[in-house]
């Protein structure tokens, strides 16, 4: 089928704000959980248990098989999407550190002794909306939440690619994300775009009504 799951180690505010779990150890448990998903989509029983405990295995394992999506941009979470999953996800990874991640999917592929790297699995962060305005709205409202309330990783993997100007100036123009907007200093080359606003516009048809994009304008390039 076309279903693909999707795992990741999320985020420190994340994790103990929103699932009410310690963050501790997280390359761990990545392995740990995919692993553990692995075998069980395949039919077989929960390979690690605490002492005592019978493993387990799924009443009714999936027929067809289930690609394993890793999304990760750090060099311990990119290493085990080249030795465990079948894809790769980039989220927010800025398309001038793209090579280096193939580069480790590669040689942790290699390592493993798998003859193929995981593929890459494009990850563009969309807002679409009636009009410009609001979908710029949103997209500087997302990263601003990025920017500032789900921990260092993204921040920093954007500063290191060179967009600390632009992070910085919707920051400092969104003390408020509720409300936010992208300040002109922001936008950058549209070679390295990875968030982007895109004005939709209603139109009717006879399965019903659905958004149909105007012109594409990119409102925000990073």
């Amino acid at each position: 089928g076309r279903f693909a799951l999707g795992l990741g180690a999320s985020t420190l505010p994340l994790t103990e704000g929103f699932h009410g779990r310690r963050w501790h150890d997280p390359v761990g448990a990545l392995r740990q959980t995919l692993v553990a998903v692995r075998a069980l989509l395949a039919g077989q029983r929960l390979p690690s248990v605490p002492e005592g405990a019978h493993p387990l295995r799924l009443g009714i394992p999936p027929t067809d098989p289930v690609p394993i999506v890793l999304a990760s941009v750090t060099e311990p979470g990119i290493r085990i999407a080249g030795e465990l999953a079948d894809r790769w996800l980039p989220f927010l990874m800025p398309t001038t550190g793209l090579d280096t991640g193939r580069e480790l999917l590669a040689a942790a592929a290699a390592a493993a002794g798998r003859d193929q790297s995981p593929t890459v699995v494009a990850s563009v962060p969309l807002a679409l909306a009636a009009d410009r305005k609001t979908a710029t709205s949103m997209a500087a409202r997302w990263l601003a939440t990025y920017g500032t309330r789900m921990g260092p990783i993204y921040p920093r993997l954007l500063r290191e690619h060179g967009y600390g100007r632009e992070l910085d100036a919707v920051i400092e123009a969104n003390p408020d994300a509720r409300s936010a907007i992208l300040p002109a200093s922001a936008n950058a080359s549209p070679a390295t775009s990875c968030c982007s606003a895109r004005s939709m516009r209603p139109t009717t048809s006879s399965a019903g009504s659905w958004p149909t994009p105007t012109t594409s304008r990119p409102s925000l390039r990073w």
